[in-house]
């Protein structure tokens, strides 16, 4: 019981602290909508996700939970982003720079402040590198 309480302590002082400085979840909805709105348009990556995603209202509404997940500890995200990307073959590495390039573009123009870049980049850096070692790098 102990243990629960101090990471229910730890969860919320995690919240608090990405609150403090403009990570909340309306931000959170308005970059996801906003960066994949840019996403669909983008040369390379754009023809990547229409080509594979049917309905983009359900995959905004999952993405946004996985950001809420990723970034406000919610545990309202429950998907394998993996398999998911595993399954995509018309990815190469340098599709994670562009996305990277994009996203950090999305969340620079949008954010509050730039703890907010910082707080998303440090994630979206570790999220695309650990998804472009699993497609690309495995033994």
């Amino acid at each position: 019981m102990e243990n629960i309480e101090h990471e229910n302590r730890t969860r919320e002082k995690l919240i608090a602290h990405a609150n403090s400085i403009g990570v909340t979840g309306e931000f959170i909805s308005d970059l996801v909508d906003e960066f994949y709105s840019r996403v669909r348009k983008h040369p390379s990556l754009g023809p990547i996700f229409n080509d594979k995603i049917q309905d983009w209202d359900g995959h905004i509404y999952k993405l946004k939970h996985f950001w809420a997940s990723v970034c406000l500890h919610s545990g309202t995200y429950s998907g394998r982003p993996m398999p998911v990307h595993m399954a995509l073959k018309n990815v190469e590495p340098f599709h994670f720079v562009q996305w990277l390039e994009l996203f950090e573009q999305t969340v620079t123009e949008l954010a509050p402040n730039y703890d907010v870049v910082e707080y998303f980049m440090e994630r979206a850096n570790r999220i695309g590198q650990s998804l472009s070692l699993g497609m690309f790098y495995r033994p």
